[in-house]
């Protein structure tokens, strides 16, 4: 019984704690997307839109801005609007695009 019990507050807490930092995640995504004048992704049609791409590096997340008619440069940046790195020579922004995941697209523009 001791070990059910166990079993059951550790599932409990995990859960809990998934559910904060999704949370601080989507809040994170909903101030950038209102920052940038962009609306969530849902499988758009991009075109020549701009988006907003998300990605997990070093335990935290960053964002990067894409767009498919633009020749441009987007250093990644993280939910206060730090820049990861200033160049692509940057061993910071060398490790960014080598070990970093991709997770989704999260905004597009209007």
């Amino acid at each position: 019984m001791k070990k059910l019990n166990l079993i059951l507050s550790l599932s409990i807490l995990a859960i809990v704690s998934c559910s904060k930092n999704d949370k601080i995640e989507i809040d994170c995504i909903d101030e950038k997307l209102e920052e940038f004048d962009m609306v969530h992704f849902s499988e758009q049609e991009i075109d020549c839109k701009m988006f907003l791409q998300l990605f997990h590096h070093e335990n935290k997340q960053f964002f990067k801005f894409g767009g498919h008619c633009v020749d441009m440069i987007s250093y990644p940046f993280d939910c206060d609007g730090n820049t990861l790195c200033e160049n692509e020579q940057d061993a910071a922004c060398i490790a960014f695009e080598n070990n970093a995941d991709f997770i989704k697209i999260v905004g597009i523009s209007e």
